[in-house]
């Protein structure tokens, strides 16, 4: 009884490291209590040279390359800067989601070990019979088991799933960019004619590499850039983000179904078996 009650306080301390309940009121450093979108967030605001820009997916190379733009050429980053933060506001929204999805999930997964862990305290003390500890191992080494594996899972659908837009985010925010400090046409055809040319597309981008196709075709036949359609092409690649985000979602419902009817449903029915086989002796 004592390892069970041990192993429900580990799984509940896993659950509170999930979802704090409670902020710690330490106060450290501004810039180290920001993560690294937040510093991005701050540098897009007010660039500080001496500060460290840290890497956060692609807006530290564009920010880099826009500096980089400012010193050569003497161009006003103040514009393409905004369009970053817009997208920054945005692909923080959803990383929350993410983060929301995937906390969710793991919660969930732990919830159900907490139950049968409960349950087989509880039996145990009402029926007064104690539990092997072979018995305690096989229960608990099969659950964080299954633990492991379904917190990989999810990082591996996570990413499997969302990685293929980082290089399509990039290229579309970067022509933004060049856009917004007036760099010269053919800088920005190069830009998207290196990305359709590359390695980087993926197969669930069928849709917008063809309208990429066509607006790339636009420029060249009417030697401008319409950036109204550069707008329309944006707003489409972040509606195709967020069904691709409600995709993962039900992929995840899959990976918790499978995870509970493999490692949450044998070792509840196994703690019965204990149980049923204490009352019958």
């Amino acid at each position: 009884m004592f390892f069970g009650i041990l192993i429900l306080g580990f799984i509940f301390y896993i659950a509170l490291r999930v979802f704090p309940l409670f902020q710690s009121n330490a106060r450290p450093s501004p810039l180290a209590a920001l993560s690294a979108s937040e510093i991005i967030g701050q540098q897009l605001i007010n660039f500080d040279s001496k500060i460290e820009l840290p890497e956060y997916k692609f807006y530290h190379l564009l920010i880099w390359e826009i500096k980089a733009l400012e010193k050569r050429f003497g161009v006003n980053p103040n514009m393409a800067f905004q369009e970053l933060r817009r997208a920054l506001n945005l692909d923080i929204k959803s990383d929350r989601k993410i983060l929301s999805i995937t906390r969710t999930s793991l919660l969930q997964y732990l919830t159900m070990c907490l139950f049968t862990w409960f349950m087989l305290v509880h039996m145990s003390a009402t029926l007064e019979f104690r539990i092997q500890t072979s018995d305690i191992m096989i229960i608990f080494c099969w659950q964080f088991i299954g633990g492991y594996l379904f917190h990989l899972l999810v990082r591996l659908i996570t990413k499997k799933i969302c990685a293929p837009f980082l290089p399509l985010f990039q290229m579309i925010y970067k022509v933004r960019c060049l856009v917004k400090i007036s760099r010269p046409l053919q800088d920005i055809k190069a830009v998207m004619e290196n990305f359709l040319n590359s390695k980087s597309l993926a197969n669930q981008h069928k849709n917008i590499v063809i309208r990429l196709e066509l607006y790339l075709m636009t420029i060249k036949t009417k030697g401008s850039l319409p950036k109204e359609e550069l707008d329309c092409l944006i707003e489409e690649i972040w509606d195709s983000y967020e069904a691709t985000l409600e995709k993962l979602e039900k992929f995840l419902l899959g990976v918790k179904l499978m995870s509970f009817l493999l490692f949450i449903i044998p070792g509840y029915f196994y703690s019965i078996s204990l149980v049923m086989g204490q009352v019958d002796l």
